[in-house]
Order: structure tokens, then sequence, then C-alpha cells
């Protein structure tokens, strides 16, 4: 016999940046950390107009080297359809997972947004037409709960989601 618990998931995905030229942006900082550290340390030829010591060049330099394309690597954004609601989590900011419990979801629908027009960009979002969770796309879950909020999670899976969640309504 087959038991469903209320926990038990029925769509999930998560999204990671993949796009190269945010990985070129972030990039670009530990590149130009790694030239100077060189031209300090290994050339001997000071690094600016105000050098730092050597100790704390490699110490800001480990940190801008390792720093950011470490975050950008654990960003993630994770969407589940379970028995009992909708489930989602912007890694790292979000440690547990955020719910809206079936019973307060009004309504919900695919959209197609803009990001930098309605959000100002990609990421944890406000906007005009409410709170956004995106990562990539311009493809959206738009959500409405029982007090009018909107939040919007941006999908790559959009239809998938939808049969999932309308498989449970």
């Amino acid at each position: 016999m087959n038991k469903i618990t209320p926990n038990h998931v029925i769509f999930h995905e998560v999204q990671t940046v993949r796009t190269s030229w945010i990985w070129g942006l972030v990039i670009i900082p530990p590149v130009i950390m790694i030239y100077g550290m060189i031209q300090q340390l290994v050339f001997k030829k000071p690094w600016g107009n105000n050098p730092m010591s050597d100790a704390g060049l490699v110490i800001v330099g480990l940190m801008v080297i390792i720093g950011p394309p470490l975050f950008v690597y654990f960003v993630r954004l994770e969407i589940q359809i379970r028995n009992d609601g909708v489930y989602y989590r912007y890694a790292p900011f979000h440690l547990r997972f955020q719910c809206i419990q079936l019973t307060h979801l009004k309504s919900y629908q695919i959209i197609q947004y803009r990001p930098l027009r309605d959000y100002g960009g990609w990421g944890i979002r406000y906007g005009k037409y409410g709170k956004a969770y995106t990562l990539s796309g311009n493809t959206g879950f738009q959500l409405v709960t029982a007090d009018q909020k909107k939040i919007l999670l941006g999908t790559l899976k959009a239809e998938e989601l939808k049969r999932a969640l309308d498989s449970i309504r």
C-alpha cells in the first residue's frame, strides 16, 4: 500500500547560476587581484598608490579570489510542490524552505515578466507586482495568497510546476 505523507514531494526544481556573463563578471575581480598579488609578491613591485602589506594583500586576495565565486556557486532557487503547499528556498539567503499552504493560496498562473523593468533584475526582489524570487529567464509562476500578497517564483519548468499544483488542488 502506497501511503502519501503530508510532505510528499510532487514537483522539485533546482535552479543554479549557469549564465556565462554572470560568471564572467564574478571572475573579473579575482583575476585583477591575482595580477596585483603576482606584481607585489613575485616581482616585488608595490601594487597601487598606497600598497598593502604582503600579509594584508594575501588575506584580502584570498577573500576576493575565493569569496565571490564560492558565493555564486552556492546560490540556488529550489521550488517544491508538496501535498500541503508550495515550498521555496533561495539559498544561501533562506536556510529553511518558505511555505505557502494550499489553504492560504488564492490563485496561481504562469506569466512572462520583464526582470529588469518589473523587478529591477534577478534575485530576491520587490517590484510593482509583488515579491519575486528569480535566478534566470523571464518565465515565472505568480502566486496570490489569501491576503492578496503576490509572490513570483522564477521557473524553467512552468508547465510541469502548474500541472503538479493542479493535481493537488
